[in-house]
């Protein structure tokens, strides 16, 4: 959001069909030093450089070289996504200045991943039937950075929130690497291309930790609300569902779902999504999604 500087970096996304890692190029802003490292964020224990031209694309990184790149391009889309959203840059909550940037810890011994403002840091642990490390998941690393962008935004929320707002701050979580996929058109069109051109069945967009589940399957789906749900992280799968069918209906409807149409969908649904934390209102957050939900039908042919 600074200034119109990018560069090129590579993503993960999992393959349940080959059951194997794809990797992706993006477009991510800014020019990361090595690390990579910039103004926001730090990769720890990591000295990737960057090529000539400032991007990240070699096709010859190890496979820890590789988890650097891919944490950090999903880590920075993710802080881009909710500065275009909310209009001004995100300041993290340990720090009076820009400057000082959150760290990512790619291999840790705990389970799972998680935000810890006390070590202004994402960590990154195993999960998954046999175990992976989480930083290889773009939808893990997007979460967390939310977390963090959700404290930065709504100080202390984590420490002070109720059961209610845990629940819309875990869907809001769990929604941001959707929002970040669909922003990107050639991540949208794969998406429509896999699901055949029907963003209802199932995708990459819609499964949360595709690959990171029991026995390779995902850890949540935005297409399957658990609604009998016990806990927060359950319960929040119904917001999850209910803005994601709002979303492909709108992509659905749309002869070319465009960078700007985009934008302003993800803008809408972060404000409001915040709205309802900050004031615990679930409800009132139904209401403004309500009118806009309908079955969703196959894709414009134009969006092949």
């Amino acid at each position: 959001m600074r200034d119109n500087a990018s560069c090129r970096m590579l993503i993960r996304l999992w393959n349940s069909k080959l059951e194997q890692w794809d990797t992706e190029e993006v477009t991510v802003p800014g020019k990361p030093g090595i690390g990579p490292s910039d103004e926001y964020l730090i990769v720890s224990d990591s000295f990737v450089e960057p090529d000539e031209n400032g991007n990240f694309i070699n096709e010859s990184y190890t496979e820890e070289e590789l988890d650097a790149v891919h944490a950090f391009a999903t880590a920075r889309l993710t802080i881009d996504l909710w500065e275009n959203a909310l209009g001004h840059i995100i300041s993290w909550p340990w720090c009076n200045s820009i400057e000082d940037r959150m760290c990512i810890h790619l291999y840790n011994e705990l389970v799972d991943a998680v935000f810890r403002k006390s070590e202004q840091a994402i960590i990154f642990g195993t999960t998954g039937n046999p175990p992976k490390y989480t930083c290889k998941s773009f939808d893990i690393v997007s979460h967390e950075t939310t977390h963090a962008i959700i404290e930065s935004v709504l100080p202390s929320i984590h420490e002070n929130a109720g059961e209610l707002q845990y629940t819309l701050v875990e869907s809001a979580s769990d929604l941001s690497p959707i929002l970040v996929q669909t922003s990107i058109p050639g991540l949208l069109k794969k998406a429509i291309r896999d699901t055949h051109k029907n963003l209802m069945e199932t995708s990459f967009i819609s499964e949360f930790g595709e690959g990171f589940g029991i026995n390779k399957n995902e850890i949540r789906n935005a297409l399957f609300p658990e609604l009998n749900a016990d806990n927060y992280y359950q319960r929040s799968t119904i917001i999850t569902n209910f803005i994601y069918v709002w979303l492909v209906n709108l992509i659905t409807l749309s002869k070319k779902y465009s960078k700007s149409k985009a934008s302003k969908n993800n803008s809408f649904i972060i404000k409001n999504l915040l709205s309802a934390i900050k004031y615990r209102n679930q409800n009132s957050l139904f209401r403004l999604f309500q009118n806009h939900v309908s079955k969703a039908q196959p894709l414009h042919p134009q969006q092949s």
